[in-house]
């Protein structure tokens, strides 16, 4: 006994024929010679001759006597029909596709968050690198300054001055919190972590028209002159010094401190920070006037 798919133009359906309902052929015939038979549908199969063919993949039954006889009937109905049906091998080999490619998808996923990661750590990091070169260079400028005791002093008294104003103007925007906030110190490490204090903090900046490392290189001149230096009153610093701006201008070379320092000038004696074209170079003896006894 053997099963076969029906291919595509077969005769038609005789499911529940008697003719076909036992193991044998109608009449004794071979299910061989019925394969070799016309497949165009019009053949008369008795009572059941219809005009509706099997429907593609119908198995039946068939017994033949002759397996020669049979082979070359199956080889001429092959020649003569092609099953339209799907091919399992091919089918489980692209199930077998779509399972890889579905891994390897999942796997580029985890890359692609892997390297989101990655590429946000390096940038971070890169930024710190940034930031504490620039730190660095602040400090050996501050360093090497080569000014004398008396320009330092004028230089530190609007450093202090303007450091004290943040520090005011901060505590007047936060009443409540004035114990909590006791120097400038504390109020930059609150900026951090607490976003009213930040959102303070950078609307006082604002105000003066100061930028974060503005405040930065004025803090690094505090730290490290802020030990020896004095404090000069405004009559006391024109009494020294005709502009000093002048004077940072040329003696100041790192560009952060030089602003910096420029910026903290213009806060005191203007009320606010505004970019200044450059001053037109001139001597500095003519600006610091001879000491008088």
């Amino acid at each position: 006994m053997m099963w076969c798919f029906r291919p595509a133009g077969c005769p038609p359906a005789l499911r529940g024929s008697s003719r076909y309902s036992g193991s044998a052929a109608p009449g004794g015939q071979c299910c061989s010679q019925l394969l070799q038979s016309p497949c165009d549908g019009s053949a008369d199969y008795g009572h059941h001759r219809s005009e509706e063919a099997w429907p593609v993949g119908t198995l039946f039954t068939f017994h033949s006597e002759s397996p020669s006889t049979f082979g070359r009937a199956v080889s001429n109905l092959l020649e003569s029909q092609v099953y339209p049906g799907p091919d399992l091998t091919l089918i489980l080999y692209s199930c077998r596709v779509d399972n890889k490619l579905q891994a390897l998808d999942a796997q580029f996923k985890e890359l692609d968050i892997t390297k989101d990661k990655l590429t946000q750590q390096f940038e971070h990091h890169s930024k710190t690198l940034a930031s504490q070169a620039a730190q660095d260079e602040i400090w050996t400028a501050v360093l090497a300054l080569g000014f004398t005791s008396m320009e330092l002093n004028i230089l530190f008294s609007y450093v202090i001055e303007v450091l004290i104003c943040l520090h005011t103007r901060v505590l007047q925007k936060l009443p409540d919190m004035v114990r909590s906030l006791p120097t400038l110190a504390s109020v930059l490490r609150r900026t951090v972590k607490n976003k009213r204090v930040r959102t303070v903090w950078e609307s006082v900046l604002e105000e003066y028209g100061l930028q974060e490392r503005d405040v930065t290189a004025l803090c690094t001149f505090f730290i490290a002159h802020g030990d020896k230096a004095e404090h000069y009153a405004a009559n006391v610093r024109q009494m020294y010094i005709k502009d000093v701006t002048f004077m940072i201008t040329n003696m100041v070379k790192n560009q952060a401190l030089q602003d910096g320092l420029l910026r903290a000038v213009q806060v005191i004696e203007k009320g606010k920070a505004v970019r200044t074209p450059e001053n037109q170079r001139a001597s500095l003896k003519e600006l610091i006037p001879s000491a008088k006894d």
